[in-house]
């Protein structure tokens, strides 16, 4: 009783409008179907009534969310082939009233899948309203519609016929995130001109699953001639890594070209790939002088990624402000190793007083991953402190034994860096400085009158030095023996030679000091040649004379390194053999 009583009242709560509606649904044809012409698109009317006494139902979906489609079988078997031609959006219908509905009224409908193209023969066509019983009604069995009969008669006038088909050129792989040109050949192998541009669409599968697409166009392109070939590409901005397929949905897209055959507009799935470049970009520290002018830098770069990488854009920025911009000159192949690039750039380092510091990118343009940056520092050092300088010039002397040398001692009273002796700018202070030898056996330096004169006394090595205020340097002296050659001669093997003829010369030198040497009278007079120091006799057996039509004078003289005017000469007389004896 208590369960009943609550039934009772709940039903007095209840709304009236809570009741169930009653709409029936039902649908007609509205003849004539056709005839209509193969490769057209056939439009069938259909009265969508509604029998009943609301339009609303009481429970979702409401009246204008029916679904209405419409069975089309091309063997006029119930149980044959069909295709679905129309879809949803129609409605709502009026209690007691009705409303038409065509499958031309949408750019999404149309028979079959393929750019509503109709096959020639006989067809027919139903219609089924509500198909999935989504709506409440008084009566779901009656709402399809009777067969209705409808033919496709060929077609007989001249008209093109577009195709497309795939080139035979590899497709791919392309790189991520740039531009992917997918090229197709289309054709017209119809009977006559088209008569609107060519219009093609194209559409990329994704996703690997197939559940993504991307439409791509080649449209306003010129008319195929009869019988005409052409390469058209699609594009494919910033292309999806990944592998992915592609077709020509429609060669006429939007229907602008009226055809022989509307079913050859669309190709086959074609795999290709789009691979991913993953480019890598490192800079080092570097150090630069307070206020020096930078002309290049380098940074290193390396492709890990799966493709070879176009030539990349880069950016060098110091401290945020761009000082250099380009392009890579090459391509990248795939590598771990990195490879070294060296750049312009226009920066002048800021003047510091201390040690400062900035930050320092290289920023490169990855075609699939977009802008990266490495970045670093540069350290700006400041110059050293000014400090008093003091050299000899020169820094090193060769001396033979009882020859002479002078040097200067030069002086800067504030100098940053450290001078040499092309440095300008110095006080002479030879004559000021306090000189002395490490070893006065080997060689002696005057301290007194003109100073800074180095004397050799014996074979060998020392160190000279200046002393001038607080500062000292020095002078590396090598003292050599400045005795003559011991021996000098020249030989040959053919002291009389045949007219015309030339002769090998032969120079055999002992001597225990560096000699610089020169001959005449061979080819290319003089000849010179730098004999070594050696306690052995050294032969120089390279000098040939010219051919000689009369006799040659053979002249060589040596000049000691260390001490010029030390010098040794000797001679030969090659003789000729008179014309006359020789005939």
């Amino acid at each position: 009783m208590y369960i009943l009583k609550l039934l009772i009242i709940c039903s007095l709560l209840l709304p009236a409008a809570t009741t169930f509606a009653t709409p029936n649904l039902r649908s007609t044809p509205i003849p004539p179907y056709g005839p209509f012409l193969a490769g057209q698109m056939p439009i069938f009317y259909f009265n969508l009534l509604n029998t009943g006494t609301t339009n609303t139902g009481t429970f979702p979906p409401q009246m204008n969310s029916n679904w209405v489609s419409i069975d089309l079988h091309s063997d006029n078997s119930p149980n044959g082939p069909w295709q679905w031609i129309s879809g949803d959006g129609f409605g709502p219908v009026p209690a007691g009233g009705s409303i038409v509905v065509n499958n031309g009224g949408s750019g999404t409908l149309r028979w079959p899948e393929n750019d509503y193209c109709v096959p020639a023969g006989n067809h027919r066509v139903m219609a089924h309203i509500d198909t999935g019983n989504n709506v409440p009604e008084t009566n779901n069995s009656d709402n399809n519609s009777v067969w209705t009969s409808f033919v496709v008669n060929p077609r007989t006038a001249p008209a093109p016929d577009l195709v497309a088909t795939r080139t035979p050129t590899a497709l791919g792989p392309f790189v991520a995130g740039q531009t992917a040109q997918i090229p197709f050949q289309f054709s017209n192998i119809g009977t006559a001109v088209p008569t609107a541009l060519l219009r093609a669409r194209a559409q990329v599968d994704t996703y690997a699953d197939g559940s993504g697409y991307t439409s791509l166009y080649a449209r306003n392109r010129p008319v195929l001639a009869v019988g005409e070939t052409r390469i058209e590409n699609f594009s494919w901005a910033s292309a999806l890594a990944g592998t992915h397929s592609v077709r020509v949905t429609y060669v006429d897209d939007r229907f602008q070209v009226d055809e022989l055959n509307d079913c050859n507009n669309t190709t086959t799935w074609y795999t290709f790939q789009v691979l991913p470049v993953n480019l890598e970009a490192r800079v080092s520290p570097i150090s630069v002088a307070s206020g020096a002018t930078i002309s290049t830098t380098t940074f290193s770069y390396r492709n890990i990624g799966s493709i070879t990488s176009p030539a990349f854009t880069y950016r060098v920025l110091v401290n945020g402000i761009q000082v250099g911009a380009g392009t890579a000159s090459t391509t990248v192949p795939i590598s771990t190793t990195w490879s070294n690039m060296s750049v312009p750039i226009s920066w002048v380092a800021p003047t510091v007083v201390a040690t400062q510091t900035l930050p320092y990118t290289i920023e490169i343009t990855d075609p699939t991953n977009g802008v990266e940056a490495s970045s670093s520092v540069i350290t700006i050092t400041p110059p050293p402190p000014p400090v008093p300088r003091l050299i000899s010039c020169p820094s090193t002397v060769n001396v033979a034994v009882g020859g002479t040398q002078s040097v200067t001692s030069r002086y800067w009273a504030s100098l940053g860096a450290a001078p040499t002796c092309a440095s300008v700018g110095f006080t002479d202070v030879t004559n000021l400085s306090n000189w002395s030898s490490a070893n006065t056996a080997r060689a002696t330096v005057s301290n007194t009158g003109t100073r800074g004169i180095i004397t050799g006394v014996s074979v060998g090595a020392t160190t000279v030095s200046a002393q001038y205020s607080s500062l000292s340097s020095s002078v590396t002296v090598s003292v050599a023996s400045s005795s003559a050659p011991l021996s000098l001669d020249i030989t040959t093997p053919y002291r009389l030679v045949r007219y015309n003829a030339s002769a090998p010369v032969s120079i055999a030198i002992r001597a225990n000091t560096g000699l610089n040497c020169s001959v005449v009278g061979v080819a290319g007079s003089p000849a010179l040649f730098v004999h070594a120091a050696d306690t052995a006799t050294r032969t120089y057996a390279t000098l040939e004379t010219e051919a000689l039509t009369s006799n040659q004078l053979v002249t060589v003289e040596c000049v000691d390194q260390l001490n010029p005017a030390n010098r040794v000469t000797d001679n030969m007389t090659i003789r000729v053999t008179p014309r006359l004896i020789e005939s």
